[in-house]
């Protein structure tokens, strides 16, 4: 067993911090399928392009036994600026800048959806607060906000800015 030692230096907020920076900066699509078998099994075969599934081993601490393997979906390449085959690159959805894009958005139009009057944030209040929360998904109409969409039935938990991340 480790010992678990103060440390004054690096707190969580450095952890959310990184967190924070790398969702403003980074935002990579991927083939979004399903790369294990049923019930987590580690499948006989896949295709390497779009998959990369973790096998995990019956003597796993967390899962012991209960999954064969970890969904690793690849990311998709770009292609290369004069057209030809090279290295694979990632792409990215999002501006490379720190910009505050996934508080404001990358675009024209998603900023201008999260803007109430006067060209502020929207927020939303909720009973027992002080203050104004991120705008909350419970309103909003299917189809227009991605962030939204992904919450499903349980809207009135769920709140947009401008990564639905």
């Amino acid at each position: 067993q480790g010992s678990n030692n103060k440390d004054n230096d690096n707190t969580v907020l450095v952890m959310q911090m990184g967190q924070f920076i790398d969702h403003d900066i980074t935002h990579t699509p991927n083939h979004g399928i399903q790369c294990c078998d049923r019930g987590g099994v580690f499948p006989k075969s896949f295709d390497p392009t779009k998959c990369f599934p973790i096998r995990m081993f019956d003597n796993d601490r967390f899962w012991r036994g209960k999954k064969s393997c970890m969904s690793f979906a690849r990311s998709l390449s770009s292609p290369e600026l004069k057209c030809g085959l090279q290295s694979r690159e990632q792409l990215n959805q999002i501006t490379h800048w720190l910009d505050g894009s996934n508080i404001y958005g990358s675009t024209t139009e998603e900023a201008m959806y999260l803007r109430a009057g006067r060209g502020r944030m929207k927020i939303s209040r909720q009973s027992g607060t002080r203050w104004g929360n991120l705008p909350s998904c419970a309103a909003e109409k299917a189809g227009k906000v991605t962030g939204c969409d992904v919450c499903g039935g349980r809207k009135n938990d769920c709140f947009f800015a401008g990564d639905f991340r």
